[in-house]
């Protein structure tokens, strides 16, 4: 999601497909409406998952368009 100019973002965890060692993560984005009250303050956010083992790939989707986000590991 990267850098974004107010507060009001965010990120939500959908569902988590692990198939051997590839890893699928499926997220939504909250962005804040055209209306909605925010703070005016550079924000980044995140989310996170803990790993019990690195994986050798993880795919980072829009739970529902299914594009393709950076992921940073």
């Amino acid at each position: 999601m990267g850098q974004k100019p107010t507060a009001g973002y965010s990120i939500d965890i959908k569902k988590v497909k692990i198939k051997g060692k590839i890893v699928t993560i499926y997220v939504n984005e909250k962005v804040p409406g055209r209306e909605e009250m925010v703070d005016d303050i550079i924000t980044y956010p995140i989310a996170q998952i803990k790993f019990n083992h690195l994986p050798s790939e993880v795919n980072i989707l829009n739970y529902d368009s299914g594009d393709k986000f950076p992921c940073l590991i």
